[in-house]
């Protein structure tokens, strides 16, 4: 495989993908949200009215249900957090990219060759590690003994992690 096929199959495969993940969970956490707070709001209101209509209890109800349940669809879904997540990859592997591309640091040094298999190796630990998280954010209740993070400089890896 050639650099060119590797940017294209891997690289942006993968940058698209993370970008469109990224946007479905933007666009659910401020659906959810709107849904939670505008539910949240009228329940104050329709409280007043308890007395006079006999249906603002039922209303009321319903909308006690529903801002819970958008609650713990939010919690458990964690969207704002595979947003920011699924950003942070997407923005790395383009910085990655774009580093080959210019051939800077660390690409501004030996062979094409030797710059590609870089490219690869840094580009995959990217992928990875994301892979490793998933993995034991699903299976494990915590990180499992014995395991180190991968430790990193970069401040939007470290915010993610």
């Amino acid at each position: 495989m050639n650099a060119e096929e590797y940017l294209q199959e891997r690289i942006d495969d993968r940058i698209e993908w993370y970008d469109q993940m990224s946007q479905i969970n933007l666009t659910w956490y401020r659906r959810l949200r709107v849904v939670e707070v505008m539910g949240a709001a009228f329940i104050p209101l329709l409280a007043g009215y308890v007395f006079l209509f006999g249906a603002a209890a039922v209303v009321l109800g319903v909308l006690g249900i529903i801002v819970a349940v958008t609650a713990g669809v939010l919690g458990l879904y964690q969207f704002p957090q595979k947003y920011l997540q699924c950003r942070s990859i997407s923005e790395s592997l383009r910085r990655e990219k774009y580093r080959y591309l210019t051939r800077s640091s660390p690409y501004d040094s030996g062979n094409e060759m030797r710059q590609l298999r870089l490219l690869v190796q840094r580009a995959e630990d990217i992928i990875i590690d994301d892979q490793d998280g998933w993995k034991a954010n699903r299976f494990a209740p915590s990180i499992q003994p014995g395991r180190k993070r991968r430790e990193t400089t970069d401040p939007i890896h470290a915010a993610a992690e």
